[in-house]
Protein backbone atom coordinates (compact mmCIF):
# COMPACT_ATOMS: atom_id res chain seq x y z
CA UNK A 1 0.00 0.00 0.00
CA UNK A 2 1.37 3.52 -1.02
CA UNK A 3 1.16 6.71 1.22
CA UNK A 4 0.63 9.47 -0.73
CA UNK A 5 2.92 12.69 -0.66
CA UNK A 6 1.50 15.80 -0.28
CA UNK A 7 1.08 18.04 -3.53
CA UNK A 8 3.44 20.64 -2.51
CA UNK A 9 2.39 22.33 -5.84
CA UNK A 10 -0.80 22.89 -4.28
CA UNK A 11 0.13 25.42 -1.42
CA UNK A 12 2.95 27.07 -2.65
CA UNK A 13 4.95 28.66 -0.38
CA UNK A 14 4.63 32.51 0.77
CA UNK A 15 6.58 34.40 -1.66
CA UNK A 16 9.55 36.05 0.48
CA UNK A 17 9.95 40.28 -1.10
CA UNK A 18 13.20 40.95 -3.25
CA UNK A 19 15.61 41.93 -0.47
CA UNK A 20 16.90 45.08 -2.50
CA UNK A 21 13.15 46.43 -2.77
CA UNK A 22 12.17 46.06 0.58
CA UNK A 23 15.57 47.50 1.69
CA UNK A 24 14.20 50.89 -0.27
CA UNK A 25 11.01 51.14 1.47
CA UNK A 26 12.95 51.05 4.52
CA UNK A 27 15.64 53.58 3.40
CA UNK A 28 12.72 55.83 2.35
CA UNK A 29 11.19 55.57 6.06
CA UNK A 30 14.25 56.27 7.35
CA UNK A 31 15.12 59.23 5.31
CA UNK A 32 11.04 60.80 5.75
CA UNK A 33 12.25 60.14 9.42
CA UNK A 34 15.53 62.31 9.48
CA UNK A 35 14.07 65.26 7.42
CA UNK A 36 11.15 65.26 10.31
CA UNK A 37 13.27 64.77 13.14
CA UNK A 38 16.07 67.50 11.84
CA UNK A 39 13.88 70.06 10.45
CA UNK A 40 11.58 69.95 13.57
CA UNK A 41 14.74 69.47 15.94
CA UNK A 42 15.39 72.89 17.49
CA UNK A 43 11.19 73.79 17.41
CA UNK A 44 9.71 70.84 18.45
CA UNK A 45 12.02 67.86 19.57
CA UNK A 46 14.57 70.25 21.51
CA UNK A 47 12.23 73.42 21.54
CA UNK A 48 13.31 73.09 24.90
CA UNK A 49 17.05 74.01 24.86
CA UNK A 50 16.87 76.40 21.45
CA UNK A 51 13.98 78.03 20.64
CA UNK A 52 12.56 78.14 24.05
CA UNK A 53 8.80 78.84 21.98
CA UNK A 54 5.64 77.89 23.78
CA UNK A 55 4.24 75.01 22.09
CA UNK A 56 0.63 73.95 23.61
CA UNK A 57 -0.69 71.07 24.29
CA UNK A 58 -2.33 70.88 20.90
CA UNK A 59 0.86 71.07 19.14
CA UNK A 60 2.22 69.19 21.39
CA UNK A 61 0.15 66.51 20.99
CA UNK A 62 0.35 66.89 17.31
CA UNK A 63 4.23 66.46 17.13
CA UNK A 64 3.52 63.55 19.06
CA UNK A 65 1.24 61.62 16.56
CA UNK A 66 2.95 62.67 13.66
CA UNK A 67 6.37 61.36 14.71
CA UNK A 68 4.56 58.07 15.62
CA UNK A 69 3.09 57.62 12.26
CA UNK A 70 7.15 57.97 11.14
CA UNK A 71 8.00 55.46 13.38
CA UNK A 72 5.36 53.15 12.33
CA UNK A 73 6.14 53.52 8.97
CA UNK A 74 9.92 52.24 9.94
CA UNK A 75 8.20 49.09 12.05
CA UNK A 76 6.24 48.33 8.80
CA UNK A 77 8.65 48.39 6.41
CA UNK A 78 10.97 46.81 8.86
CA UNK A 79 8.62 43.88 9.46
CA UNK A 80 7.55 43.28 5.46
CA UNK A 81 11.69 43.15 4.58
CA UNK A 82 12.03 40.62 7.14
CA UNK A 83 8.52 38.61 5.79
CA UNK A 84 6.96 39.13 9.21
CA UNK A 85 3.50 40.17 7.03
CA UNK A 86 1.45 38.69 9.88
CA UNK A 87 2.57 41.36 12.85
CA UNK A 88 2.90 44.23 9.75
CA UNK A 89 -1.83 43.90 8.72
CA UNK A 90 -2.27 43.83 12.70
CA UNK A 91 -0.33 46.97 12.80
CA UNK A 92 -2.18 48.37 9.78
CA UNK A 93 -5.51 48.73 11.70
CA UNK A 94 -3.37 50.81 14.18
CA UNK A 95 -2.01 52.72 11.79
CA UNK A 96 -4.87 53.87 10.09
CA UNK A 97 -6.57 54.71 13.78
CA UNK A 98 -2.95 57.28 13.62
CA UNK A 99 -4.11 58.75 10.05
CA UNK A 100 -7.19 59.73 11.17
CA UNK A 101 -5.79 60.98 14.02
CA UNK A 102 -3.13 63.05 11.78
CA UNK A 103 -6.47 64.37 9.87
CA UNK A 104 -8.32 65.46 12.68
CA UNK A 105 -5.15 67.52 14.83
CA UNK A 106 -4.07 68.53 11.00
CA UNK A 107 -7.08 70.59 10.47
CA UNK A 108 -6.96 71.89 14.06
CA UNK A 109 -3.59 73.19 13.64
CA UNK A 110 -3.82 74.47 10.40
CA UNK A 111 -6.36 76.91 11.69
CA UNK A 112 -5.04 77.63 15.11
CA UNK A 113 -2.02 79.16 13.47
CA UNK A 114 -4.27 81.00 10.91
CA UNK A 115 -6.04 82.53 13.56
CA UNK A 116 -2.83 83.69 15.78
CA UNK A 117 -0.92 84.13 12.72
CA UNK A 118 1.97 81.90 10.99
CA UNK A 119 5.16 82.74 11.49
CA UNK A 120 7.92 83.13 8.41
CA UNK A 121 9.65 85.53 6.10
CA UNK A 122 7.86 85.90 3.02
CA UNK A 123 4.67 83.93 4.11
CA UNK A 124 1.22 85.10 2.41
CA UNK A 125 -1.48 86.39 4.91
CA UNK A 126 -3.01 83.70 6.99
CA UNK A 127 -6.31 83.56 5.49
CA UNK A 128 -4.72 82.78 2.12
CA UNK A 129 -1.80 80.37 3.75
CA UNK A 130 -3.89 78.45 5.44
CA UNK A 131 -4.71 76.89 2.60
CA UNK A 132 -1.75 74.91 2.22
CA UNK A 133 -1.72 73.00 5.41
CA UNK A 134 -5.58 72.64 4.66
CA UNK A 135 -4.66 70.89 1.54
CA UNK A 136 -1.33 68.85 2.64
CA UNK A 137 -3.80 67.24 5.05
CA UNK A 138 -7.06 66.73 2.39
CA UNK A 139 -4.08 64.94 0.49
CA UNK A 140 -2.90 62.91 2.51
CA UNK A 141 -6.59 61.94 3.60
CA UNK A 142 -7.75 60.84 0.34
CA UNK A 143 -4.08 59.19 -0.35
CA UNK A 144 -4.69 57.32 3.00
CA UNK A 145 -8.64 56.13 2.09
CA UNK A 146 -7.05 54.67 -1.35
CA UNK A 147 -3.93 53.04 0.69
CA UNK A 148 -6.76 51.51 2.94
CA UNK A 149 -8.94 50.56 0.37
CA UNK A 150 -6.11 48.83 -1.35
CA UNK A 151 -4.28 46.93 1.41
CA UNK A 152 -5.26 43.54 0.00
CA UNK A 153 -2.75 44.49 -3.05
CA UNK A 154 0.54 45.34 -1.70
CA UNK A 155 2.41 46.88 -4.27
CA UNK A 156 -0.28 49.17 -4.40
CA UNK A 157 -0.97 49.51 -1.03
CA UNK A 158 2.78 50.76 -0.15
CA UNK A 159 3.28 52.80 -2.53
CA UNK A 160 0.54 54.98 -1.73
CA UNK A 161 2.25 54.65 2.06
CA UNK A 162 4.91 56.29 0.46
CA UNK A 163 3.12 58.79 -1.41
CA UNK A 164 0.88 59.95 1.86
CA UNK A 165 4.21 60.45 3.99
CA UNK A 166 5.54 62.38 1.14
CA UNK A 167 3.34 64.73 0.94
CA UNK A 168 3.20 65.30 4.43
CA UNK A 169 7.34 66.33 4.55
CA UNK A 170 6.80 70.11 2.84
CA UNK A 171 6.53 71.48 6.52
CA UNK A 172 9.26 70.00 7.54
CA UNK A 173 11.46 70.81 4.30
CA UNK A 174 10.34 74.53 4.53
CA UNK A 175 12.92 74.30 7.78
CA UNK A 176 15.83 73.27 5.76
CA UNK A 177 14.82 76.15 2.70
CA UNK A 178 14.54 78.49 5.85
CA UNK A 179 18.65 78.43 5.87
CA UNK A 180 18.62 79.39 2.34
CA UNK A 181 17.58 83.00 1.53
CA UNK A 182 16.99 82.26 -1.84
CA UNK A 183 14.61 79.69 -1.09
CA UNK A 184 13.12 81.15 2.19
CA UNK A 185 11.69 83.82 -0.48
CA UNK A 186 9.94 81.54 -2.36
CA UNK A 187 8.30 79.22 0.19
CA UNK A 188 5.95 77.30 -0.10
CA UNK A 189 7.00 76.37 -3.28
CA UNK A 190 10.83 75.92 -2.67
CA UNK A 191 9.74 72.72 0.51
CA UNK A 192 7.23 71.24 -2.66
CA UNK A 193 10.06 71.05 -4.94
CA UNK A 194 12.48 69.10 -2.46
CA UNK A 195 9.40 67.31 -2.01
CA UNK A 196 8.72 66.61 -5.50
CA UNK A 197 12.39 65.48 -5.80
CA UNK A 198 12.29 62.86 -3.14
CA UNK A 199 9.10 61.80 -4.75
CA UNK A 200 10.34 61.78 -8.38
CA UNK A 201 14.10 59.72 -6.74
CA UNK A 202 11.10 56.87 -5.35
CA UNK A 203 9.71 56.54 -8.79
CA UNK A 204 12.81 56.02 -10.67
CA UNK A 205 14.48 53.78 -8.83
CA UNK A 206 10.87 51.74 -8.74
CA UNK A 207 11.31 51.80 -12.57
CA UNK A 208 14.86 50.78 -12.72
CA UNK A 209 13.68 47.94 -10.26
CA UNK A 210 10.16 47.23 -11.99
CA UNK A 211 10.83 48.30 -15.99
CA UNK A 212 7.62 49.71 -15.78
CA UNK A 213 5.59 53.10 -14.00
CA UNK A 214 3.02 51.68 -11.24
CA UNK A 215 -0.20 53.21 -11.48
CA UNK A 216 0.11 54.08 -7.36
CA UNK A 217 3.17 56.35 -8.26
CA UNK A 218 1.44 57.98 -11.31
CA UNK A 219 -2.13 58.68 -9.75
CA UNK A 220 -1.07 59.70 -6.38
CA UNK A 221 1.98 60.90 -7.67
CA UNK A 222 -0.03 63.53 -9.89
CA UNK A 223 -2.61 63.96 -6.88
CA UNK A 224 0.02 65.47 -4.79
CA UNK A 225 1.97 67.77 -7.33
CA UNK A 226 -1.20 69.15 -9.13
CA UNK A 227 -2.70 69.69 -5.84
CA UNK A 228 -0.39 72.90 -4.40
CA UNK A 229 -0.84 74.90 -7.50
CA UNK A 230 -4.31 73.95 -7.30
CA UNK A 231 -4.60 75.17 -3.42
CA UNK A 232 -2.96 78.62 -4.67
CA UNK A 233 -5.49 79.19 -6.98
CA UNK A 234 -8.16 78.19 -4.40
CA UNK A 235 -6.56 80.18 -2.03
CA UNK A 236 -6.71 83.68 -3.63
CA UNK A 237 -10.45 83.35 -4.00
CA UNK A 238 -12.89 85.15 -2.20
CA UNK A 239 -14.61 81.78 -1.07
CA UNK A 240 -11.73 80.39 0.32
CA UNK A 241 -10.82 83.25 2.57
CA UNK A 242 -14.47 83.66 3.77
CA UNK A 243 -14.36 80.20 4.42
CA UNK A 244 -11.73 80.37 6.61
CA UNK A 245 -12.48 83.39 7.96
CA UNK A 246 -15.34 81.56 9.18
CA UNK A 247 -13.52 78.57 10.64
CA UNK A 248 -10.92 80.52 12.94
CA UNK A 249 -14.15 82.84 14.38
Amino acid sequence: MSVAQPDLQARPLPSRPAPERSRFYVTIALIAAAIVFLGFARTFFFNAFFAHGYLGTLRIVHGTVFSLWLVLLLVQTTLVARNRTDIHRRLGIFGFVLAALMIILGLMVAFNAAKYGFHGAGLPPPLIFVAVPFFDIVVFAALIAAAFYYRRKPEIHKRLIIVATISILPPALARFCLLSPVMMKTLPFSAFIAAYLILIGCVLYDYSKTKSLQRAWLWGGLLFVVSFPLRMLIASTTAWQSFARWVIS
